[in-house]
């Protein structure tokens, strides 16, 4: 009696565990669609030197890409970067030339605490949802190297077009199976499964994202086994809609994929493609944009309202703002309306309204008119003789293209 008791008890310890677990999981995810202010704050102590070093961080999140950020100094000890995001948000940096990386939630502070025992050996402590991945951070850049060290996978044997593929499905199979194997053969000895998650999603949306670009991404695979021969190249197989199968799934649906660091970066190069032939957002609207997603995946998917068309239309948006086209009030209107998940269209109009802000701030400088604007022949010779015996670097842009003003 006393030995059933004993497994009783240990079967609803498990289960307390396991639920508790599940809790802690859920209760993560829910700010995988949510956005707002995170921060990451650097906490110093013991005998710390009087500087350090710390890089500039870089995050990315499911809608913007590799965004910089300055960490702030508080004080002597304590430095910070705070930022308005949406989603899951990777981050990374460097301290006194080590790397290391993190995964920041919306609505959420974390801390690395650094303990100094004397001025140049310390140890780390990270406080965050994202803690076991931090941990092993440092085995990214071995990862992401071997990576592109990984190859291409078996060589045909046989040379000019009898070597490609012999259809854009089985192109996108191989390419597909090679980053499967590669992601399994480089993680296999990583012992986090946290951190295997994680890296395994970013990596695999990273060089998907290259397959959209078909006719570059078959043509660089081709140069890159030796057929960069004009057979070869007039042998590239025509594709359908139906190459999409499998590149595109329903785990996109679920908010597991937003983790991922590549995301942005993935759904982008989807986007840009030109045999889906999506509209302009800016003149069709998200209504429209999102009936022809359906049109394109609407077979891939089991529900019509689902994450990825969302996400779509939202990187759609964010994508005409970061070519320097603000939102019209239409947009800014249709923007509140279209989205069920306010989260989404408040990190939309965030982005507009810093834009917009960064417009306005744009420093005035000395501009000169080419002749087809104004009758002034001598524009190039007014220019030199103003800074006669100086190297002069001219940058030629177009008022009507608001993403070049980023560039003075």
């Amino acid at each position: 009696m006393k030995i059933f008791c004993f497994f009783e008890v240990r079967s609803l310890a498990l289960f307390i565990i396991s639920l508790f677990a599940s809790l802690q999981l859920n209760a993560q995810r829910s700010y995988y669609t949510q956005s707002g202010y995170t921060s990451l704050t650097i906490k110093l102590s013991g005998d710390y030197p009087e500087t350090v070093d710390i890089s500039n961080a870089h995050s990315s999140n499911p809608l913007s890409s590799d965004k910089p950020s300055k960490f702030q100094s508080i004080n002597d000890s304590t430095f910070e970067i705070s930022f308005f995001t949406f989603g899951p948000t990777a981050v990374y940096f460097n301290f006194n030339n080590q790397y290391l990386s993190s995964v920041l939630l919306p609505n959420q502070s974390d801390v690395l605490c650094i303990h100094y025992t004397d001025v140049t050996s310390y140890d780390m402590n990270y406080q965050g949802h994202f803690k076991e991945f931090f941990d092993n951070s440092h085995l990214l850049p071995n990862l992401i190297r071997n990576s592109f060290d990984f190859g291409l996978g078996p060589v045909p044997e046989k040379t000019g077009a009898a070597a490609t593929f012999k259809s854009a499905r089985e192109f996108r199979d191989a390419r597909l199976r090679h980053i499967r194997e590669m992601i399994a053969e480089l993680t296999k000895d990583v012992e986090s499964a946290a951190f295997r998650e994680v890296y395994s999603i970013g990596i695999e949306d990273f060089f998907k994202a290259y397959l959209p670009d078909y006719y570059a991404a078959v043509q660089k695979y081709n140069s890159a086994i030796g057929l960069d021969s004009l057979d070869a190249l007039l042998h590239i197989p025509e594709r359908d809609i139906s190459y999409y199968d499998d590149i595109i799934d329903d785990k996109y649906t679920d908010t597991t994929s937003l983790i991922s660091s590549s995301y942005y970066r993935f759904l982008s190069s989807i986007s840009k493609d030109s045999l889906l032939n999506l509209p302009v957002i800016s003149d069709a609207g998200p209504d429209v944009y999102r009936n022809r997603l359906k049109e394109l995946f609407g077979r891939i998917f089991q529900t019509d309202d689902n994450l990825f068309y969302d996400m779509m239309v939202a990187n759609a948006y964010v994508g005409q703002i970061a070519d320097g086209q603000l939102l019209s009030s239409q947009q800014k209107y249709d923007v509140r309306r279209y989205f069920k998940n306010k989260a989404i269209s408040n990190y939309i109009l965030h982005q507009n309204d810093a834009n917009a802000q960064l417009y306005n701030n744009i420093p005035t400088t000395r501009k000169y008119y080419f002749p087809f604007e104004r009758q002034k022949d001598s524009v190039i010779s007014d220019i030199v003789s103003r800074y006669a015996g100086k190297v002069i670097v001219m940058d030629f842009w177009a008022t009507l293209v608001r993403a070049l003003y980023r560039r003075i």
